[in-house]
C-alpha cells in the first residue's frame, strides 16, 4: 500500500505534467492560418495572415490555373493581396526595379504594398516563368 504522502506527491507530479500539456503556443499555425511567406523588400510588408490584413487590402492578385488574374489598376501604396488557389507553390516578383517579391506556398495568401510611384509594373513567377502579368499602378 502507498503511503498517503507518496500518493499525494505522485498528485501533484501528475496535474503538473497535465497542465504543461494544456499551455498554448502563439508560433503554433492553427488550420486555415496562413503559412505563406511574403519577402520584404523595400517597397513591400509581408502578410499577418489575419483577417484584418485582408480587410486592409485595396486589391487582389488571384493565381489560379498557372495564371495571374489581377486587378486593371491600384492607387499608389495600395496594399495588394496574392492568393495562390493552385496546389503548387508560386511568387510574384516584380522586374526590374519594381521592388516587390512575394513566395506563396500551395494555397497560400501574402500582401505586399504597391510601389508609390504611377506607372506599370510588370511581374512574373519566377518558378514558372510563362506566368506574367502587370500591375498598373494610378
Amino acid at each position: 500500500m502507498i503511503a498517503k504522502p507518496a500518493l499525494l506527491s505522485l498528485a501533484v507530479a501528475g496535474l503538473i505534467l497535465g497542465a504543461s500539456g494544456c499551455s498554448s503556443d502563439s508560433d503554433t499555425a492553427t488550420p486555415g492560418s496562413d503559412t505563406s511567406s511574403a519577402v520584404s523588400t523595400p517597397s513591400s510588408a509581408p502578410s499577418s495572415g489575419t483577417e484584418s490584413s485582408e480587410a486592409a487590402a485595396t486589391a487582389t492578385i488571384t493565381i489560379k490555373d498557372f495564371k495571374f488574374d489581377g486587378p486593371d489598376s491600384v492607387p499608389a501604396g495600395a496594399m495588394v493581396m496574392v492568393v495562390n488557389e493552385d496546389d503548387v507553390a508560386h511568387d510574384v516578383t516584380a522586374e526590374g526595379d519594381g521592388g516587390f517579391v512575394v513566395e506563396l506556398e500551395p494555397g497560400g495568401t501574402a500582401m505586399f504594398t504597391a510601389p508609390s510611384e504611377p506607372g506599370d509594373y510588370p511581374y512574373v513567377c519566377t518558378i514558372h516563368p510563362g506566368m506574367k502579368g502587370t500591375l498598373v499602378v494610378a
